[in-house]
């Protein structure tokens, strides 16, 4: 058994975070309402705890045939979202925020989220907020913005506490001592963290830059140049001064206050806005100064430095000519006393940047344990406060670090603080394009940015996280105990179904589809064009053979009467789960192609061949009928009730198991991944509203417009699940009276 040494596991139980029992009911906290995850406390209030699910959803198109049916009821009229959550947690927008053993950021779609420091699994999904202002944490309490309003957010759950609406627009956020200041356009004021009260106001017009805070003084840039102060008690202007210029980042306040304005760095006495001396950087200063008891930190860029050859990250070897479009920039970083700005130590460095995207216009820092951290634009470099030596440098992103348990971030990286070396680095990713599972109240999801997460199916609420080596490839498969899940860089992992924790996991030579799980083993087939059977207990493979030499098979198998069954270009095979030998081959035909993974019920396979679908006996391969249809289709049908369903890019076609007489041909300019019930045909197509239509005559019962899908649907306990383009999940329900 091959094992991916860096796959990590986010492990329910762990600080703070809510855990799911077996049926997916939070155990730690009350249940959250099933209304939108980005609802408020009030709103919250007025819908009813919704009882848990028992769903069975278990596997791609719910089975080991792939019948992609179930008598499950699910809405056939008018239909209401119950509950949409982030799954994708998605690159980085806003500097990591270090709390309580966890790192909290905003990704660039406005997710709110916390990833472990030890290993960089997600601890929790909060609700949408803007990506543009950094959040802050006082008290156990997350703070972030969401349009007009200020939002507070538990720093071990991510649920949210309250919400706040102001008027104008926030500038930013900052910790105070017990206080939240927040800046916006029209003023300053200060909120409780524990249930967002306000403490003061302070009406300013013109605020453009974020607050900085000290112990007795709060200081903001406005627009005309001036640095303003505040008593940080009660919100009452001690000072005003002028510097003539615009102020591009928050003043630093520290007892005195310290303003970067182009060039310079202006220090002010923090009693009367006197200034006390500047400090010419030569360059632009590059970010908010960064004050301890014995220093001031200042970083400065240069966008025209000298480069001259790109050389080896050593230092060593030949020199190598540049690419054309390469520019270089020059980096400092500066130590300067705080009584009278006399340079300590300065370190810098010149690293490429491309003419297209231009230099940074940022270069953050931050201190932890005698080092200055440091942002050079996707290297991060660790100095000595105190000489200014080098202690490591490695590649870790562009934003402003932040230090947690041990552990150094800049959003999408972890690495030691004590030597650099590399903890954990993300893959991130957007969509959801793989269907979920469900097994009780528990819904399954995989997603692009290589986490498999386990959910509440009434609320949404996060169970636990698997951190896997590459994007989930195709829905998870459930048994009582396991989730199997496979990904595109061809590992197949079982995790406990309870908390994630991994069983086994074995490295196939090309990506991992969903497995068909019959009789304890796992049936799998890859990119390679062979077919897999896999010990469910262990691991071990079985047996192991081809089905075309072609390179391709229609990767899901299915598994019915001791066979599995496998298209790969013109041929359809059925192969003896007991060994792998051949049951039988069909040559489909020189001009067809099997163009979806074949399905199985009562003892017939279906397969779509293009612009037909054709039926097989399953005991020897014999053919019973073709069904010709409008266009050409290459999802998998569904059968339900005696019927075959499948669509072509033009049509949604009902046929006859028995025979393949068509009863109905409902006209869609769209190819619908398909899911069945006994009252209705459910799909979704790319730039295509969700349809339900009545399988009785492919009338349409409603359609649903309001989102993108971007994932087949899973079916359980009268909810539809599907993913979107945004990076949710969400569960759609009958509109509640």
């Amino acid at each position: 058994m091959d094992r991916r040494q860096f796959l990590a596991v986010a492990v329910a139980g762990l600080a703070g975070c809510a855990t799911l029992s077996r049926d997916g009911r939070s155990e730690s906290s009350p249940t959250s309402s099933g209304t939108d995850s980005n609802s408020s406390p009030e709103d919250s209030t007025v819908t009813p705890t919704p009882e848990p699910l028992d769903g069975s959803w278990r596997s791609f198109q719910r089975d080991a045939g792939n019948t992609g049916a179930t008598d499950a009821s699910a809405p056939t009229r008018d239909i209401e979202e119950r509950w949409h959550r982030a799954v994708a947690a998605g690159k980085p927008a806003t500097a990591p925020l270090a709390t309580d053993g966890a790192f909290v950021v905003v990704s660039t779609d406005g997710v709110l989220y916390a990833r472990e420091s030890a290993d960089g699994s997600v601890r929790w999904l909060g609700p949408r907020v803007d990506e543009r202002v950094a959040p802050v944490a006082v008290e156990q309490t997350v703070v972030a913005t969401a349009g007009d309003s200020v939002i507070g957010v538990d720093s071990g759950t991510g649920r949210e506490r309250w919400r706040v609406e102001l008027d104008g627009q926030v500038r930013g956020l900052a910790a105070a001592q017990e206080r939240v200041v927040v800046a916006t356009t029209d003023g300053v004021r200060a909120l409780s963290p524990a249930d967002g009260n306000q403490h003061w106001y302070s009406q300013i017009g013109g605020v453009a830059t974020s607050p900085g805070v000290g112990p007795e003084t709060v200081a903001v840039g406005l627009r005309s140049g001036e640095i303003l102060a505040l008593d940080a008690v009660d919100g009452a202007e001690r000072w005003r001064v002028s510097l003539d210029s615009d102020i591009p980042f928050s003043p630093a306040v520290s007892g005195d206050v310290y303003v970067p304005v182009g060039p310079r760095l202006v220090a002010l006495d923090g009693e009367t806005g006197n200034r006390q001396w500047t400090y010419p950087a030569g360059d632009t200063i590059a970010a908010p100064p960064t004050v301890t008891a014995d220093a001031i930190y200042v970083t400065t860029v240069d966008g025209d430095a000298d480069g001259g050859f790109a050389t080896p990250a050593t230092g060593e070897g030949t020199p190598t000519p540049t690419p054309t479009d390469v520019r270089w920039f020059r980096g400092t970083v500066v130590a300067l006393s705080p009584g009278d700005a006399e340079e300590r130590w300065g370190a810098a460095r010149t690293e490429r940047y491309s003419f297209t995207s231009g230099p940074p216009e940022e270069i953050p820092l931050a201190i932890e344990d005698g080092l200055v951290l440091v942002s050079f634009d996707g290297r991060l470099v660790a100095y000595d406060a105190a000489t200014g030596e080098e202690r490591w440098a490695v590649q870790g992103g562009a934003l402003r670090p932040a230090v947690t348990g041990g552990v150094v971030s800049t959003g999408t990286v972890g690495v030691s603080l004590a030597s650099g070396a590399t903890q954990w680095r993300l893959r991130t990713g957007d969509s959801v394009t793989v269907a979920p599972a469900i097994l009780g109240n528990t819904l399954y999801v995989g997603s692009e940015d290589s986490y498999l997460y386990a959910m509440a199916a009434d609320t949404g609420t996060l169970g636990w996280s698997a951190r896997l080596d590459g994007p989930v490839s195709a829905a998870p498969t459930l048994d009582e105990e396991t989730v199997y899940v496979g990904t595109t860089e061809g590992t197949l992992s079982a995790l406990d179904r309870a908390d994630g924790s991994e069983r086994w996991a074995l490295t196939f030579d090309h990506e991992v589809r969903s497995p068909a799980l019959a009789d304890g083993k796992l049936y799998v087939g890859t990119f390679s064009g062979t077919v897999r059977a896999v010990d469910a207990a262990d691991g071990t493979v079985v047996w192991r053979t081809s089905v075309d030499n072609d390179r391709f098979v229609a990767l899901e198998v299915a598994v019915e009467d001791g066979a599995v069954y496998a298209g790969a270009n013109g041929v359809l095979r059925a192969f003896e789960t007991t060994d792998g030998s051949d049951r039988w081959t069909v040559v489909v035909g020189d001009q067809s192609r099997v163009q979806s993974p074949p399905i199985v019920a009562d003892g017939r396979v279906y397969v779509n061949i293009g612009t037909a679908v054709r039926a097989y006996d399953t005991a020897d391969g014999t053919e019973l009928w073709t069904a010709p249809i409008a266009g050409n289709a290459n999802e998998p049908p569904v059968v339900h009730g005696g019927v075959v369903y499948t669509s072509s890019d033009e049509a949604v076609h009902a046929v006859d198991a028995a025979d393949g007489t068509e009863r109905w041909r409902r006209s869609v300019r769209a190819t619908l991944a398909l899911v069945v019930t006994g009252d209705a045909l459910y799909g979704w197509g790319h730039d295509t509203p969700l349809l339900a239509l009545d399988t009785a005559d492919g009338s349409e019962l409603w359609r649903d417009g309001s989102f993108e899908p971007s994932s087949p649907l899973a079916v359980a306990d009268g909810h539809l699940f599907v993913g979107d383009r945004s990076g949710s999940v969400r569960a759609l329900g009958p509109r509640r009276e």
